[in-house]
C-alpha cells in the first residue's frame, strides 16, 4: 500500500529530471529517436523509483540488505537451466494467451501496440537494452525479491506464489495478458524459491522478453 503511490511519485520526480536530458540529447530533430529515448527514460524512471522506494522501505526502515531482496550467489547450473525454463515459459504463456483470447474475444494486446509506438523502426537496439536488460533486472528485484519475499514470510508458499503472480499480472495492466503473466509470475517466483537468488530469474525474464520483443518489433504482428 505504501509502495504503489510512492513509486509513481518517485517516477514523476525522476522523469522530470531525465526527460529534459533526453530532449537535450535528441535535439528535437529526429522524432523517432526522441520517442524511443523518452520511452526508455520513462521506463528507467519507473524502475528507478520502484527500486529507490524498496531501498527506503527495506534498507532504511528495516535494516535489510541486498541478500534480503534476493541478490545472492547461486549454483552455476541455474544458468543453462534458465535457458530451458525461459523456453518452457514462452510455450506456456503463448498457449495461455490463446485461451485468454478465446475467453475475451474483444480484448486486444495493448502491450504490443505500446511497444511498437514507443520504439519506432530502427531503434530495436534501444528497446532491447530497456526491455531485455533493465526491466528484468528491476522487476525481479521488485516482484520476486521484494513482493514475493514479503508474501512468502506472511503466507504459505502456494498462496504467496499465487498472490505475487497475480500482482505481477495486474501490474502490467493488459487484460488479455493477465492469465499468461500470472503464470509467468508464478514460474519466476518458483525459480527464486528454488534457487534462493533473483539472478536466475533475471536470465529467464530477459530471454522471455527477447522472444516477445522479436515478435513485436521484428515479426511485426497485427496488434
Amino acid at each position: 500500500l505504501i509502495l504503489v503511490p510512492a513509486v509513481y511519485a518517485a517516477e514523476v520526480i525522476l522523469f522530470s529530471i531525465l526527460g529534459p536530458i533526453g530532449d537535450a540529447f535528441t535535439g528535437g530533430g529526429n522524432s523517432a529517436l526522441h520517442t524511443a529515448v523518452q520511452s526508455s527514460l520513462s521506463q528507467v524512471a519507473f524502475d528507478g523509483g520502484a527500486l529507490a522506494n524498496i531501498w527506503v522501505l527495506g534498507a532504511l526502515r528495516r535494516g535489510g540488505t541486498l541478500r534480503d531482496i534476493g541478490l545472492r550467489s547461486f549454483r552455476w547450473w541455474w544458468v543453462p537451466a534458465a535457458v530451458v525454463i525461459a523456453w518452457i515459459t514462452v510455450q506456456i504463456s503463448g498457449r495461455l494467451e490463446v485461451i485468454s483470447q478465446n475467453l475475451l474475444p474483444s480484448a486486444t494486446n495493448t502491450q504490443c501496440s505500446e511497444v511498437q509506438s514507443a520504439y519506432p523502426s530502427g531503434y530495436i537496439w534501444l528497446a532491447a537494452i530497456v526491455v531485455c536488460v533493465i526491466v528484468p533486472f528491476s522487476e525481479e528485484i521488485i516482484f520476486r525479491g521484494f513482493i514475493y519475499g514479503w508474501a512468502r514470510r506472511a503466507l504459505p508458499v502456494p498462496a504467496a506464489l499465487l498472490l505475487a503472480g497475480a500482482i505481477f499480472g495486474v501490474a502490467h495492466a493488459v487484460t488479455l495478458l493477465f492469465i499468461p503473466l500470472l503464470a509467468v509470475g508464478i514460474i519466476l517466483c518458483l525459480v527464486y524459491q528454488l534457487s534462493k537468488s533473483v539472478i536466475p530469474g533475471m536470465v529467464v525474464h530477459g530471454l522471455f522478453n527477447v522472444v516477445g520483443l522479436i515478435g513485436y518489433l521484428v515479426i511485426h504482428p497485427i496488434c
